[in-house]
């Protein structure tokens, strides 16, 4: 699958490739994604794949001056639908902060969007086991300045 995002992190760039996946594991269809800006192509992953059980996109480290990179928030929802992903599982975000937005900002505005858009999402807590196929109790344990 096709990948947006440049590579290397030193003197000598582009020395690397991106991609993104599309698997099909125990009866699940899986999609993994990369580092990548929002572009068409998640359409046409859409049209060539027809849906997907579970998504991991990418969802954090953006800013306003490297949208090819990274995606926003409200973006990697839009990937999610544009792929048919049932379940959005967001990544690249929590753990810690690459970009100038604070460390929970990008959980906060994709929720809020997916809400809008009536698409599932799963964010376990960093560790905390995901089994796809099980029921998952969400907890917003990224609000920890208020109570759930």
């Amino acid at each position: 699958m096709p990948s947006r995002h440049f590579s290397g992190r030193n003197v000598k760039r582009n020395t690397s490739l991106w991609a993104s996946f599309a698997l099909e594991w125990e009866g699940f269809k899986i999609y993994i994604g990369s580092d990548s800006g929002y572009s068409t192509q998640f359409k046409e992953i859409g049209e060539k794949f027809k849906e997907f059980d579970l998504a991991f996109l990418e969802c954090g480290q953006y800013g306003k001056y490297w949208p090819q990179i990274h995606m926003f928030p409200e973006e990697t929802v839009k990937a999610a639908k544009d792929i048919n992903a049932k379940i959005l599982f967001p990544v690249h975000w929590g753990k810690f902060v690459l970009s100038v937005h604070p460390w929970n900002e990008p959980i906060r505005r994709l929720m809020a969007e997916a809400k809008m858009q009536e698409q599932e999402v799963v964010s376990p807590k960093i560790g905390e086991a995901y089994v796809l196929g099980e029921q998952f109790s969400q907890e917003k344990w990224w609000n920890f300045e208020e109570n759930n």
